[in-house]
């Protein structure tokens, strides 16, 4: 019973964290040659996982359009960029723009075409397609920077002509400040794709534009949670994701605890929009419940207190219900939690990687 417990929590994470705190038969895993360890797993054993080679494979595109939703990115634009032109076959590098600091100009000394779109993310989202010109289009945040190892994993699931997205793992500085939540954001990802069938991130994706373009209409009020916008869309629809068992880029924040707790608020705030009292709500209360459930898997599969991630992640889940409440207030009061805990925790919310 043990064993089918972690054969069912390993396919949450990505494959490098599944190989670090999984132990696979013997004869198994990476020191045992090249093919040991299982590349690909089919869709009958997991939504989010790569299928296996069958048949003949369809030409990945030569070049794709790379779609930047800025804003006041200065402190990265440069090396997001850079890294998409070593690292991306690259058509048009087209950045959708909304800054107040040097973001555009240099962006343009970079060969970035530069266009300027005011309002929410959402309708940044559905700008970046209508820009582009390729079939596939890749969306990339403005603090993203892609790996070498971008192009050759997030082409290879292209075989099947079902799909219309594939998204890549990120890692980010709380490997090093709080190791145990980046992995816990890890394990939630796979958790969504498997179970709730949502799309994952838009910040690190390949994405057909015509279908992007379909959601316009269920993006037009969103400014966060895009991402589950798109997957509620492609899911209707039918249309397949897939989500690469690789980490392909560093999501860089220069104060991520800061990043965290503007996110959930956002989050929860946006969850309001397009929707009615009680579907609002309802959303919320399925949210905050998946949140707990995730956290319970969580601590089963590492098998140790996790008493300090527990404390974190319901703090952040507070920022969320103070977005959807709109209350300044509570805010202020989880942010101060946060700070406190942080402190006595002994964790900087600082960047530690150049």
């Amino acid at each position: 019973q043990s064993s089918r417990r972690f054969a069912f929590i390993e396919n949450l994470y990505p494959s490098e964290i599944s190989r670090d705190y999984f132990p696979l038969k013997s004869g198994s895993g990476p020191g045992n040659g090249a093919d040991s360890w299982p590349r690909t797993i089919g869709f009958s054993q997991g939504h989010f996982l790569l299928p296996r080679d069958r048949g003949i494979r369809t030409k990945p595109p030569m070049k794709i359009d790379v779609t930047i939703a800025t804003k006041d990115n200065e402190h990265t634009i440069e090396k997001v960029i850079q890294a998409v032109q070593e690292n991306i076959p690259y058509n048009e590098i087209i950045l959708v723009d909304d800054s107040s600091d040097n973001t555009p100009r240099l962006a343009e000394a970079l060969g970035a075409k530069v266009y300027r779109v005011e309002g929410r993310l959402g309708v940044k989202r559905i700008m970046q397609a209508k820009l582009s010109r390729t079939q596939w289009i890749a969306s990339i945040d403005s603090d993203v920077i892609v790996y070498p190892n971008w192009w050759e994993k997030m082409t290879r699931p292209l075989a099947d002509n079902r799909l219309a997205s594939v998204g890549g793992y990120l890692e980010s500085d709380f490997k090093i400040i709080f190791p145990d939540y980046e992995k816990y954001t890890k394990f939630c990802a796979g958790f969504r794709r498997k179970f709730v069938k949502r799309s994952g991130t838009i910040g690190c994706t390949l994405i057909k534009r015509e279908v992007l373009l379909l959601c316009e209409e269920a993006l037009r009020h969103v400014h966060a949670g895009e991402d589950t916008v798109i997957g509620k869309v492609l899911q209707k629809r039918g249309f397949k994701h897939v989500t690469v068992r690789d980490v392909v880029g560093y999501h860089f924040h220069r104060n991520p605890v800061d990043h965290h707790i503007m996110a959930y608020f956002r989050a929860g705030k946006s969850s309001r929009s397009g929707l009615g009292t009680w579907k609002a709500l309802f959303a919320c209360v399925r949210f905050l419940s998946l949140q707990f459930l995730q956290m319970a898997l969580f601590a089963s599969a590492e098998k140790r207190p996790t008493v300090r991630l527990w404390s974190f992640v319901s703090l952040l889940s507070v920022l969320y219900v103070a977005g959807f409440l709109n209350s300044q207030k509570l805010r202020d009061r989880a942010e101060a939690k946060i700070g406190l805990f942080m402190k006595n925790c002994g964790l900087k919310n600082a960047c530690t990687t150049e």
